[in-house]
C-alpha cells in the first residue's frame, strides 16, 4: 500500500519534468535555419538515373551488365567472315583513369558552398516575459540553434538585422521602445554565444509591420525576425 502511494506521488512530478523539457526543446535544427537563407537544393548531389539528364555528352548512353549468377554470357558482336579480329586486352583497373563527367559534377556540388540570398528573413521564434525584454527559456533554446546556424560556413560571413515587432496593444511609443529593447536583447544573447556583435544590427518597428493577412492588433505580430543583409 505504501509503495502504491509513493508511485502516485512520483508520477505527476515525472510528468511535469517531461513537459518542462519539451517546452525548452528547439523547434528546428541549425540546418533548417541555414536553408531559410540559402538555396540548399543547389548543393544536392545527382540521384541515380539522373546522369543522362545532367551531362549532355552521356545522354542516351547505356551499357548492359551481366547479373550475378547468370550463366549466359553477353552476346559478342558479329564478326566479319573475311577479317580476323584482333585479340582484346583488358583495360587496367583504375590506373590513370580520369573521373567521369558525372563524378565531376557530383564532386563540384558536394564541395561548393551555396551563396546566401540577401533580403531573406526568418522568424526567430523567441518569446519574452510579459512587457519586458527578458528572454524565456524557450527563447534561449531557439536562439542557441540560431547562433549555430549563423556560424555555419554558408552564413559565417553574413550580417543580419535583428528586428523586433509588436501588436498594437498599448501606446505606439511604448511598443517602439519595447520592440527595440527586445531586438537588442536577442542580439546580445547571440553575441554571448559566439556570433560577432559587429555582424548584428538591431531595429524596433513596434506595430508598424504586421504580418501579411493579420490585423495590427493580432498577438501573432509579436515576434523577432533575423533579416540577411
Amino acid at each position: 500500500m505504501r509503495r502504491f502511494a509513493m508511485m502516485l506521488l512520483l508520477c505527476p512530478a515525472a510528468g511535469m519534468s517531461t513537459a518542462a523539457i519539451a517546452q525548452t526543446a528547439p523547434s528546428r535544427t541549425a540546418d533548417d535555419i541555414v536553408c531559410q537563407y540559402v538555396d540548399c537544393s543547389a548543393n544536392k548531389a545527382p540521384q541515380a538515373g539522373e546522369e543522362s539528364r545532367e551531362v549532355g555528352d552521356l545522354k542516351g548512353f547505356s551499357m548492359a551488365v551481366r547479373k550475378s549468377g547468370d550463366k549466359k554470357d553477353v552476346a559478342a558482336p558479329a564478326r566479319s567472315p573475311t577479317v580476323a579480329s584482333a585479340p582484346v586486352r583488358p583495360a587496367p583497373r583504375n590506373i590513370g583513369r580520369a573521373s567521369s563527367p558525372v563524378q565531376q559534377v557530383a564532386s563540384a556540388r558536394s564541395t561548393a558552398t551555396p551563396s546566401a540570398i540577401h533580403g531573406r528573413k526568418a522568424d526567430m521564434r523567441v518569446s519574452f516575459l510579459k512587457n519586458s525584454a527578458e528572454l524565456t527559456e524557450q527563447a534561449k533554446a531557439e536562439a542557441r540553434v540560431f547562433a549555430q546556424a549563423m556560424q555555419r560556413p554558408e552564413l559565417a560571413k553574413s550580417r543580419f538585422r535583428i528586428e523586433g515587432h509588436t501588436d498594437t496593444s498599448g501606446s505606439r511609443a511604448l511598443n517602439l521602445d519595447l520592440s527595440a529593447r527586445r531586438a537588442a536583447a536577442v542580439a546580445d544573447f547571440l553575441s554571448n554565444l559566439g556570433v560577432s556583435r559587429s555582424r548584428l544590427d538591431t531595429k524596433g518597428y513596434g506595430p508598424d509591420h504586421p504580418l501579411p493577412g493579420k490585423s495590427a492588433a493580432s498577438p501573432d505580430n509579436r515576434r523577432v525576425e533575423a533579416v540577411l543583409l
